[in-house]
């Protein structure tokens, strides 16, 4: 079978939050990626939402994931994206360009 994905895909695992665009839902769903590329991910998530669904994403970029001995800093990526595929365990999205990234400020 033909590879189809246009980006190269990486096993991650980062906290996230998901947002759907849904008027009635409100409260953010709580996930975190299983794989993710510059096109999308796989959101590990005990409630899917179904295809087509459009969604804001929020991933969580920790330098420490990456480097543990040097300070933690974190950045924010969002995303309008919308749900490509769901599963039992989670659901695929694809994001939407442009996309942001921003550094997390703590409040102390």
């Amino acid at each position: 079978m033909k590879e189809r994905r246009k980006y190269k895909r990486y096993e991650l695992e980062l906290p996230s939050y998901i947002y759907s665009q849904d008027k009635e839902q409100k409260t953010p769903i709580e996930s975190k990626t299983s794989n993710i590329s510059s096109g999308g991910a796989f959101l590990y998530t005990k409630s899917p939402l179904e295809e087509g669904t459009k969604v804001e994403v929020e991933l969580f970029l920790s330098k420490k994931n990456i480097h543990p001995e040097n300070e933690d800093s974190e950045s924010i990526v969002i995303s309008s994206c919308f749900v490509v595929r769901t599963e039992t365990d989670g659901m695929a999205v694809c994001f939407e360009l442009p996309y942001t990234i921003t550094p997390k400020f703590s409040s102390s």
